[in-house]
C-alpha cells in the first residue's frame, strides 16, 4: 500500500480511512487562487483612514499569511474587526480566517470564526508599537481525498479553535507578525507569518 498519509484525519463516527492517496495536481480549485489574488488586490488598493487606538474606535484588518499547517507549507487570508477600549487594549469583535496547504494528499480547508483580546505596547519609534492577541472560537475543517479504492471521500470536522500571535505595527496601516493556531478536532498546528493592513 503506497498511500501518502501526510494528513492523518482524526477518528469520527463515520467510515474510517487509514491512509489517503494523492489527488491529481489539479485537485486544488482555481477559486482558491482567485480568492487570494482578489484579497491581495483589495489589500493593495484600499483607500483607508488612519488606524487609531482612541477608545471606542473600530479598526479593520486584512491578513495575508504564509507558513505551515501540520507538516505542509500553507497559506491563508483573514479579516478581523477590533474595537478599542483603551490605548493599550482592544477587543477583537470578530476574526475570520481561511487556510489551506499548498499541496497535499488531501484537499483541505480550515476555516475559523473567533473573538478575542488584543493588547498593545506604548509607541517606541514614531507610530511603531508591539502587539499580541489571543483569539478563540469555532473552527471547521473540510477534507476531500481519495480512499484506498480511489473513491472520492468528503470529511468535515467541527470544534474549538485557538490562535495566539504577536508582532509589530510598523505604521498606522502596516503590521507584521507571527501567529500559532490549533484546532481541537484534527490537532493540526499552524505556524504563520502575517502581513496585515489596517484601515
Amino acid at each position: 500500500m503506497n498511500g501518502f498519509p501526510i494528513f492523518s484525519l482524526p477518528n469520527s463516527n463515520r467510515r474510517q480511512f487509514p491512509s489517503f492517496r494523492a489527488l491529481p495536481d489539479n485537485s486544488f480549485s482555481n477559486e482558491k487562487t482567485y480568492t487570494v489574488y482578489f484579497l491581495g488586490l483589495v489589500f493593495l488598493t484600499s483607500s483607508a483612514q488612519n488606524a487609531s487606538s482612541t477608545p471606542n474606535d473600530i479598526t479593520y484588518g486584512v491578513d495575508v499569511k504564509f507558513g505551515t499547517i501540520a507538516t505542509c507549507g500553507a497559506y491563508g487570508v483573514g479579516f478581523h474587526m477590533e474595537r478599542s477600549y483603551h490605548p493599550y487594549i482592544s477587543w477583537d469583535l470578530v476574526s475570520v480566517s481561511w487556510e489551506a496547504p499548498f499541496d497535499s494528499p488531501a484537499d483541505l480547508d480550515r476555516m475559523s470564526l473567533r473573538t478575542g483580546v488584543r493588547g498593545f505596547s506604548p509607541c517606541f519609534f514614531r507610530s511603531m508599537r508591539g502587539y499580541a492577541h489571543v483569539d478563540m472560537g469555532y473552527t471547521a475543517i473540510v477534507a476531500k481525498c481519495l480512499d484506498e479504492d480511489f473513491n472520492m471521500v468528503h470529511e468535515d470536522f467541527h470544534g474549538f479553535g485557538l490562535e495566539v500571535g504577536a508582532g509589530l505595527c510598523l505604521t498606522d496601516h502596516i503590521g507584521l507578525g507571527y501567529a500559532f493556531d490549533w484546532d481541537s478536532e484534527t490537532k493540526y498546528k499552524g505556524h504563520y507569518f502575517h502581513f496585515t493592513y489596517l484601515f
